[in-house]
C-alpha cells in the first residue's frame, strides 16, 4: 500500500510532460536571503538567452511564483517527484535521502550548479553534483561569517563542499582564504529601489506633519528586542527636538509597540499604523536616523546612505560587519544615543568600503561562475 501512495504521489506532483532536462547552469534556491541576492544574477542569464534552470524549496518556491518570466525555467522539489516535502517548514540541519538526490542528478544534467549555503541538503546536492563532474559553487549571502544562530552553524558546513565559496566581502577571506569575494547585490539593489522614492510621496501618506529631523526605529520581534524597545522608550520623552517613527516587524503587527505606547503619553513618537501604507523601506527613506536592535536591515540603511545606530542593552550580545568596521556605533544608555545622534559622523563615507564589500555583484558573479573550467 506504502508503495502505491508514494508511486500516485510522484505522478500527481511531477511536471506534467517532465522529461530530463540537460542546461549550462542549475540554481538551487531555498533560503529568502540566497533567492533576493541571486535573481539578479539569473535575469542577467535569462536576458542573455542562456541556458538554465531554478530549483527551488521553502521561501525560494514562493518568491519564484511570482516571477512569471522565469516560470519556464523554474521547478520545486515537489514538482520534479521528490517524496520529502522541502518547505518553509524544513529545517537547516534534515537531509534528503539518496534516492532523491539521484533523482535530482538523473533528472537534471548540468555543466555548473550554484546553490546558498544556508541549508545542508544544498550541500548533499552540491557533492551529489561533484561525483557527476559539474563545476560547483555556493554563494554566502549573509554579510558576516561568523554568528550563533543556526544559519551559520549550516553554512559552515555547506561552505566545504563546493569547488568554488563565493562571498560577500573581503572580511571573510581571513575564515576562508580560498573564497571569492563577489559582493551582494541585494546591497545594491536596495540602494537604487531606495534612491528612487520620493520623501514627499511617503509624507503625503502620514496623518500629520512631520517635525525633522526624524528618526525611525525598526522594531524586530523576541524577548531581548521587547526590552530594548521598553527601554528606548523610557529615553522618548528626552528626544522631543525629534519626530520619532516606529516601524514594527511585519510579523508582529506592532502588538509589542502598541501595548507600550498605551502606557505612555508622547506627541512626538508614533507608530506607523498598517493604514497609512508605508513598508519599512519608505519610512527609510525620510529618515535622517535609523535606530534598530538586532536586525541586519541596518546594513541595508547604511548601504543606502542612512545614519544608522544599534541600540542593544548593556546585558545584551550583538554585532555584525558594519558595527566590527565602525560604520555604525552601538549604545545602551540615554548619554550615549543623544552623543550618537548629536556626533557629526563623517559624511561620504562609502559604506560599501565600510564593509569591503564590492560593487558590481551581478556582473562579479556572472563572470565568476562562467569563467570557472
Amino acid at each position: 500500500m506504502k508503495k502505491v501512495l508514494a508511486l500516485l504521489f510522484l505522478l500527481l506532483t511531477t511536471i506534467p510532460g517532465w522529461a530530463k532536462q540537460t542546461c549550462d547552469t542549475l540554481f538551487i534556491l531555498q533560503d529568502l536571503g540566497e533567492t533576493n541576492a541571486l535573481l539578479p544574477v539569473i535575469e542577467k542569464y535569462a536576458q542573455n538567452n542562456e541556458s538554465f534552470l531554478i530549483l527551488t524549496g521553502g521561501q525560494a518556491t514562493d518568491t519564484l511564483s511570482q516571477k512569471i518570466a522565469l516560470k519556464n525555467k523554474t521547478v520545486s522539489f515537489g514538482q520534479l517527484g521528490i517524496s520529502e516535502s522541502i518547505d518553509k517548514a524544513w529545517k537547516r540541519d534534515i537531509k534528503i535521502s539518496e534516492e532523491s538526490l539521484k533523482k535530482i542528478t538523473d533528472e537534471i544534467e548540468t555543466k555548473r550548479v550554484v546553490t546558498g549555503v544556508a541549508f545542508e541538503l544544498q550541500g548533499q546536492i552540491l557533492e551529489a553534483y561533484k561525483m557527476r563532474k559539474s563545476q560547483t559553487f555556493a554563494y554566502w549571502d549573509n554579510i558576516s561569517c561568523e554568528g550563533t544562530d543556526p544559519f551559520f552553524q549550516t553554512a559552515q558546513k555547506v561552505a566545504k563542499t563546493p569547488d568554488h565559496l563565493l562571498v560577500p566581502s573581503k572580511a571573510f577571506l581571513n575564515a576562508y582564504p580560498q573564497a571569492l569575494v563577489v559582493g551582494q547585490p541585494s546591497y545594491e539593489l536596495w540602494k537604487q529601489q531606495l534612491s528612487g522614492i520620493q520623501p514627499s510621496v511617503v509624507t503625503a501618506k502620514i496623518p500629520f506633519a512631520l517635525k525633522s529631523p526624524v528618526i525611525v526605529f525598526l522594531g524586530g520581534t523576541g524577548s531581548e528586542y521587547d526590552e530594548a524597545f521598553t527601554q528606548f522608550l523610557s529615553y522618548a520623552s528626552d528626544l522631543k527636538g525629534y519626530t520619532i517613527l516606529i516601524a514594527p516587524h511585519p510579523k508582529m503587527e506592532g502588538k509589542i509597540e502598541k501595548r507600550e505606547l498605551e502606557k505612555q503619553t508622547f506627541s512626538h513618537v508614533h507608530l506607523i499604523e498598517k493604514s497609512w501604507n508605508i513598508n519599512s523601506m519608505e519610512a527609510i527613506a525620510i529618515a535622517d536616523h535609523v535606530i534598530c536592535h538586532k536586525t541586519t536591515t541596518g546594513i541595508n540603511a547604511a548601504v543606502a546612505g542612512r545614519d544608522v545606530i544599534y541600540f542593544i542593552p548593556s546585558n545584551q550580545i550583538y554585532t555584525n560587519l558594519l558595527i566590527d568596521q565602525g560604520g555604525a556605533p552601538v549604545v545602551a544608555s540615554l548619554n550615549e544615543l543623544t552623543a550618537s545622534l548629536n556626533s557629526k559622523r563623517k559624511e561620504n563615507k562609502d559604506p560599501f568600503k565600510i564593509l569591503k564589500v564590492p560593487q558590481g555583484s551581478v556582473d562579479i558573479i556572472y563572470d565568476q561562475v562562467h569563467a570557472k573550467k
